[in-house]
């Protein structure tokens, strides 16, 4: 059952062996005097925490989707497809932003839900948010107010690891 759970969350392999590993490292650091024992409970303990901790549920995609769309009042179908009117492309760049940014997934995970064949097609719409963030106070207080209706935090750090996080 547990291992049901994980697939049923996880959209790749790559991501089955990082819950499934996960899971197991939570388990065994709360009681490192027996084995541990991946049940039920503690899968969905693990996968009902947010990226970060502090025991949020984090929004599915589905859900980002929901309410970017909401936002900027379209359907979540003008989202995937190949409609390239600046009203839908901002939409589908701020998704890929906020998909990326707060939620860390990875490109190839933001492509397959926005039905883009190829990855490099969001990470150009996400750094383009990211530049144009820095100009345009509206989009950041468009993408702050998204954030919030998910409640995500704005200010949550990434935990993704970046050139300054090696030693060389």
């Amino acid at each position: 059952d547990a291992a049901k759970t994980i697939a049923q969350n996880s959209t790749d392999n790559r991501s089955i062996e990082g819950v499934l590993l996960s899971v197991y490292a939570h388990t065994f650091a709360s009681n490192p005097t027996t084995p541990p024992t991946i049940g039920v409970s503690a899968v969905e303990k693990y996968l009902n925490k947010d990226a970060v901790g502090g025991g949020v549920k984090r929004p599915d995609t589905d859900a980002v989707i929901e309410t970017v769309c909401s936002y900027y009042q379209l359907k979540p179908v003008h989202i995937r497809q190949p409609n390239r009117t600046e009203k839908v492309a901002r939409a589908r760049h701020v998704l890929m932003y906020v998909l990326r940014e707060k939620l860390l997934l990875n490109y190839e995970t933001i492509a397959h839900a926005i039905k883009r064949k190829d990855h490099t097609t969001v990470i150009h719409g996400v750094n383009k948010i990211k530049q144009d963030i820095m100009h345009n106070l509206f989009l950041k207080n468009d993408i702050e107010v998204i954030c919030k209706n998910l409640k995500i935090e704005e200010d949550r750090k990434s935990t993704r690891l970046n050139s300054s996080h090696l030693k060389l």
